[in-house]
């Protein structure tokens, strides 16, 4: 949900992408532990605009809704 807020934000797609390889080797990682949230893609770029790290923060919660949620499939 974090890459689909960060690919319709302002940034620059050279950066996005920048990001989304990341994003894709940390999610390669998780079985170890490692998590990709906002905490994480925060430390990924400094200039995130406002707006975009709000974003984060909703998928973040959302995130642990949609996991725990008997009804989502």
């Amino acid at each position: 949900m974090m890459m689909l807020f960060l690919e319709n934000s302002t940034l620059d797609k050279p950066i996005v992408e920048q990001i989304r390889i990341r994003v894709r080797d940390q999610l390669r990682t998780t079985w170890q532990g490692n998590r990709v949230d906002r905490a994480f893609m925060q430390g990924l770029y400094d200039s995130y605009p406002t707006e975009l790290i709000g974003k984060f923060d909703t998928a973040e919660r959302l995130a642990a809704v949609m996991t725990s949620a008997s009804g989502i499939q």
